[in-house]
């Protein structure tokens, strides 16, 4: 009895340790899908930020042009972000300005927090009472391009995601906001 036993014993000797293997395995692999469940919902929430940022930097903007109505053809812009701007020779904040000297303080300021986006450029279109301000942005992961590019000036290969060919764009976030500000001739 003691030799069937023995022998039962043998057979099985080994099991309990390729168990643990495959539960490990298991466990890993899932492990392995949470980490990437988890960083892909860091990065969309990132981007979620910045699109975010852009909506609030873009109805701003359209907001002090309302309320400069009468100098709005002073905010059309063409790249806006390229190279940093100089300060306005009067600071609205602290002395009275014209329609004109606001716009240039307000682009000013406008420019300045375009630099929170990766990236940032931005195009202002006045038309009349129309406006449409474009913010481009670069993003951390490809996505599918937006389509046509609406800031004319961007530099080639600025928004190019390394696994496309050149002129690809896939890194490009853009945002376009039309309104009607009330005013203008």
């Amino acid at each position: 009895m003691y030799a069937r036993h023995v022998r039962a014993v043998r057979r099985w000797r080994g099991l309990g340790m390729l168990e643990f293997l495959v539960a490990l395995l298991v466990f890993t692999l899932g492990v392995s899908g949470l980490l990437a469940a988890q960083l892909e919902a860091r990065r969309l929430v990132f981007e979620a930020q910045q699109r975010t940022q852009a909506i609030a930097l873009a109805r701003d903007l359209s907001g002090r042009i309302g309320v400069n109505a009468d100098a709005a053809q002073a905010y059309t812009a063409t790249d806006l972000g390229a190279v940093a701007m100089s300060a306005p020779p009067v600071d609205c904040l602290q002395h009275s300005c014209s329609g004109s000297e606001l716009a240039a303080f307000d682009l000013w300021q406008f420019e300045d927090a375009l630099r929170a986006l990766p990236a940032g450029r931005a195009c202002i279109d006045v038309h009349g009472a129309a406006l449409r301000v474009v913010l481009n942005w670069r993003a951390l992961s490809p996505g599918p391009g937006p389509g046509t590019a609406l800031c004319a000036l961007t530099p080639a290969g600025l928004y190019d995601a390394r696994d496309a060919g050149a002129g690809n764009d896939r890194l490009r976030r853009q945002l376009v906001l039309s309104v009607f500000t009330g005013g203008g001739a």
